[in-house]
């Protein structure tokens, strides 16, 4: 009778990352379905919903928002990377906002398992790979941070995923450093610019590590691994920002929305009082209000009428210009504003940040976030909680990389990312993803660390 072959320690492994992610994808769908099942999507959630649904219907990238209201087809530069992920699902029929909750679900647990594999890549043996990327794995699968995004239909969601794939393909990269792996985390950065767009600043914060990574190579292929570097990320973002530079009357790129943005965190409750490097959605702060005129005698419920009130909402928004039009406009009034406020300028950018971080009000942020984005009270108490106690042993983590020689450009260039990002607009918990994808690696690092210590010092005593 033949014996059953021992089971490897990679199969182990391999084992416990999928019971980890099943879990992880259980929790979610059971949170949408106990706590969000009947939330109606609205503000961003609305959009990536009904942009999806439209991007399904052959409509194009247009404004969901002018479509569902007006019926009228105006071009938009929303991220395309979720729209386009839940467009995918909406093709086979899972259009309505719980089923696009449920199937964000699968990204926020496949960023755990692909969080699991990158952590692994930070371990010097192969027991402590395994404990890395199993623990790293387990403390992202229960992240506030990362499942609020998956339930509350955000771009943040598809993102997440992109940083922890940007994170193993730059650890492939260091291992071997060849041009077309150089390539593919170019390509990964793009892909994941197209879900939160300061994440291009990964380019020009990752250059020098990529060069220096390259190793003993000669100048010129040094110079042809970081080409392909670049070159990987405007294989992916070239043909997206072609199609935004042919269809709109100004310049965009990526996306358009940094106006609106700045503008929510540039004006009086934003610079005074208890709102102080947060945003508001007061029409002082750049929010942009669409009222239509309706004339007397015109009845909307009638189809004449309704036709009467679309061509008067199409000429207004002719006159308004189109999106791009718009987002100059509100970015011209936020520094408009900056400037008529340069006195109080840098402490609300110290507060933005502050807030970023958890150091400034973090209470107060929460309940700012809980209730004003709409991620719920508890829940977002819950994050930032839950954040706190993993820096605990995060930024230790982050040190014991360093000193071990090990790669800590990746972590610091996605908080650069993320601080840049708070520092040009307002400080939300959500603006942090980039950093909260991987700070379960940090936390892993540190809390491995710990254990082995104490395992020692229990060994040492033992023995004597």
């Amino acid at each position: 009778m033949s014996k059953t072959p021992p089971v490897k320690p990679a199969s182990r492994f391999a084992r416990r990352l999928s019971a980890i992610t099943v879990a992880s994808l259980a929790g979610r769908v059971a949170y949408v379905l106990a706590y969000r099942r009947h939330t109606p999507a609205w503000g961003d959630s609305f959009v990536y919903q009904n942009a999806a649904n439209l991007l399904a219907d052959g409509k194009g990238f247009i404004d969901p928002g002018r479509y569902e209201f007006f019926r009228i087809a105006t071009p938009s530069a929303y991220r395309p990377l979720y729209p386009l992920y839940l467009a995918g699902w909406s093709l086979v029929d899972v259009r309505s906002t719980l089923g696009h909750r449920l199937v964000s679900c699968l990204l926020g647990a496949a960023a755990v398992a692909v969080v699991g594999l990158a952590a692994r890549r930070f371990g010097r043996t192969a027991p402590e790979r395994d404990r890395l990327g199993l623990l790293a794995a387990a403390l992202a699968a229960v992240s506030p941070a990362l499942w609020l995004n998956d339930a509350g239909l955000l771009s943040e969601s598809a993102a997440a995923l992109a940083v922890a794939v940007f994170l193993l393909a730059l650890m492939h990269y260091r291992e071997t450093p060849t041009a077309w792996r150089a390539g593919v985390v170019g390509a990964v950065i793009g892909i994941a610019a197209l879900g939160r767009a300061e994440l291009v600043l990964l380019l020009p914060l990752l250059a020098w590590p990529m060069w220096r990574w390259a190793g003993a190579r000669r100048t010129q292929s040094k110079f042809f691994i970081v080409a392909a570097f670049g070159a990987g990320a405007i294989l992916l973002l070239g043909p997206w920002v072609g199609y935004n530079l042919s269809r709109f009357d100004r310049p965009v790129y990526i996306a358009t929305g940094l106006g609106a943005s700045m503008g929510g965190g540039a004006c009086d409750p934003a610079f005074y009082g208890a709102k102080t490097g947060y945003w508001d959605s007061d029409p002082s702060c750049g929010a942009e209000q669409v009222q239509i005129t309706i004339p007397t005698g015109v009845d909307p419920s009638t189809r004449s009428g309704l036709a009467e009130v679309r061509a008067l909402a199409q000429k207004q928004l002719r006159d308004e210009g189109d999106e791009s039009v718009r987002d100059e406009r509100a970015r011209d009034q936020a520094v408009t504003y900056i400037r008529h406020h340069e006195g109080r300028f840098p402490a609300v950018v110290a507060a933005r940040v502050g807030r970023l971080w958890g150091v400034y009000h973090p209470r107060q942020t929460a309940d700012f976030d809980g209730r004003i984005e709409g991620r719920g009270l508890t829940e977002a108490r819950l994050a930032m909680i839950w954040y706190g106690l993993l820096m605990l042993a995060g930024v230790p983590g982050l040190v014991l990389l360093w000193r071990r020689r090990q790669p800590v450009a990746p972590f610091l260039a996605l908080a650069g990312a993320a601080t840049f990002a708070a520092a040009l607009t307002f400080g939300v918990q959500r603006y942090r993803l980039p950093f909260d994808v991987v700070l379960p690696i940090l936390t892993a690092t540190g809390l491995t660390a710990l254990l082995d210590r104490r395992s020692g010092v229990r060994s040492e005593h033992a023995n004597e």
